[in-house]
């Protein structure tokens, strides 16, 4: 049997692929050893070996990853977390997995900014999509035929809240337009033998008023 991870021999290529740095660090924070596999500047040896980490770190990390260090060294235990390093103009974002080692802490740095600028990203475009469906009334809807149940969310302004709400298509049949229940249930039949993307325009009445809605599968 090939017990590669056993070999001593594929220690370093094994440890190049899995981390992006180790640290070695003693109580008072200095670090004792370092072997690095990226090319930040500020990861590189001869910036940390021999040095107090916790004096090269801005105040904001340094608040946020002292008492992670400290809560390992006492408590013995492995720690993962997410911290966010400002230096200068440039902002980066790491994983930092802390094992306990002897009376040391090893500190598995992995750098995971792409990943945070893409979420960061993400969440911005959400955040304007759901001022942009204030603005436009649009919500979203979910039918489940098995129990012929909508579940519905947004801001059409009838019905719709921000929180999922739940109709029976009947009930919802209740308050579409007499004239108009025919194409939505013609509508509805479509969409559940295969998806139609055609959209549709009926009237309701809610709350004393008459409504038109517009509404598109996906």
């Amino acid at each position: 049997m090939n017990r590669t991870l056993h070999n001593a021999a594929n220690a370093q290529r094994i440890l190049k692929l899995t981390a992006d740095t180790m640290l070695l660090i003693d109580r008072k924070g200095i670090c004792i050893d370092i072997d690095t596999h990226n090319e930040l500047w500020f990861l590189q040896e001869e910036k940390l070996l021999d040095k107090n980490i916790f004096e090269l770190l801005p105040e904001y990390t340094r608040e946020r990853i002292y008492p992670v260090f400290q809560t390992v060294l006492m408590e013995q235990q492995s720690v993962s977390k997410n911290f966010k390093l400002k230096l200068g103009n440039d902002t980066y974002y790491f994983k930092c997995i802390m094992y306990p080692y002897d009376d040391m802490v090893l500190c598995q740095y992995r750098d995971i900014t792409q990943r945070s600028n893409v979420k960061r990203l993400l969440e911005q475009a959400n955040r304007n999509l759901h001022e942009i469906q204030k603005v436009a009334h649009i919500g979203q809807w979910a039918y489940n035929p098995q129990d012929s149940v909508f579940h519905y969310w947004g801001h059409t302004g009838i019905l719709c809240a921000e929180n999922v709400k739940s109709i029976s298509i009947n009930d919802y049949q209740q308050i579409i337009i007499e004239e108009d229940r025919n194409t939505f249930n013609e509508w509805c039949k479509r969409n559940i033998e295969g998806l139609d993307q055609e959209s549709i325009s009926y009237r309701v009445f809610f709350n004393g008023e008459v409504y038109y809605v517009q509404v598109q599968t996906y």
